[in-house]
């Protein structure tokens, strides 16, 4: 239930075009985005929703939302299907640089389901950023922040990426987007984020990357690549594991045809891709030492799907596709449907 009403609330949302006064407009982080698997054997479904950013401007300047993360098997905090944490932004009155905009943020409280009777946490954060107005309802945002948990593990963070203000009254004119040597380009880059807790002198450093980049060969032709990597790494004090690491990593090739038939605002595709991911991990163990363990696999990906252009730059992205057991699936699980519903950016072109 709670992740139709957030797909609903993201489907208002891409339906509305830009306008040039932020008021009235919705915001999407460059990662809002829906997935759903299914091997339909009865042993492997998944489905997760995830947004950073999930707003409204109530003025030009004020912007209300909420980060927003929901699924089956997400590793969230305090082990809840699902967190929403709420936030405020301004947008202050700083005009020395031309096209961008700079910002305070603050954000009190978790909502969730913890376990014991607990639906909320006391977790707050605050932070500042800029944001480049690119045009067409796109904007690079570069945010610093300190976020405090309830835990007691706190944060400090740098996120970059691309991220989309829509709605209002601007009108899309349907001008050609897909042209030979333009870009199609995934909106999220990463993030990193060191975690520190007084209590056994933890420390957590985290950094997550993401590359993804299509080129049109011609204007019905795109290759594409795309590269993701996740890594952990915490030391603490004291007695017990001291030392844990990860990396969980996912590289595709791959092209996509686009059809004919496609309209102003529809451009389905077919797509064939071929990737290969892997996950490492280690530990200190006190009695036995250092421990380690890794894997590596292939998986190929068919499938079709369109694009629903939002502004001339901005593009829903949403594809069905048949892929290959990988390291996602559970050991000799049969192949699965993948669905998602993601955002891209358009570049360049001649």
């Amino acid at each position: 239930m709670r992740l139709t009403l957030l797909s609903l609330l993201l489907i208002a949302a891409i339906n509305l075009t830009g306008q040039s006064e932020n008021q009235g407009k919705f915001y999407l982080s460059g990662n809002t985005s829906f997935n759903y698997a299914n091997n339909f054997q009865g042993t492997y479904e998944q489905a997760s929703f995830e947004s950073t950013y999930l707003g409204f401007f109530l003025t030009n300047k004020l912007l209300v939302g909420a980060e927003v993360i929901a699924g089956t098997d997400e590793d969230l905090y305090d082990d809840s299907p699902f967190v929403i944490s709420p936030f405020v932004r301004y947008y202050l009155p700083i005009n020395r640089v031309k096209n961008t905009q700079f910002f305070a943020e603050v954000g009190f409280g978790t909502f969730g389901n913890f376990g014991f009777g607990s639906s909320f946490e006391t977790d707050f954060h605050f932070g500042v950023g800029a944001e480049r107005n690119f045009g067409d309802g796109v904007v690079g945002t570069a945010r610093l922040r300190y976020k405090a948990n309830s835990s007691g593990l706190n944060y400090t963070e740098l996120d970059l990426g691309l991220n989309f203000m829509l709605g209002g009254k601007q009108a899309w004119d349907g001008a050609a987007f897909r042209k030979q040597g333009a870009f199609l380009v995934d909106p999220t880059i990463g993030s990193i984020g060191f975690g520190h807790r007084s209590r056994g002198n933890l420390r957590d450093l985290r950094l997550n990357l993401n590359i993804g980049l299509g080129y049109f060969m011609t204007k019905n032709l795109l290759v594409e690549a795309g590269y993701n990597v996740e890594t952990i790494d915490v030391d603490r004090d004291g007695v017990g594991f001291q030392e844990f690491n990860s990396r969980d990593w996912q590289a595709y090739l791959g092209l996509r045809y686009f059809l004919p038939t496609a309209t102003r605002r529809w451009q389905p595709f077919v797509l064939a891709r071929a990737g290969w991911a892997g996950a490492s991990s280690g530990f200190d163990d006190p009695t036995f030492g250092p421990q380690s363990n890794s894997e590596n696999s292939g998986f190929s990906e068919l499938g079709a799907g369109t694009l629903y252009m939002l502004t001339k730059k901005a593009a829903l992205d949403v594809s069905l596709r048949y892929q290959s057991e990988g390291l996602d699936a559970p050991a000799g699980s049969p192949n699965a449907m993948v669905g998602s519903v993601g955002l891209k950016v358009f570049l360049g072109g001649k």
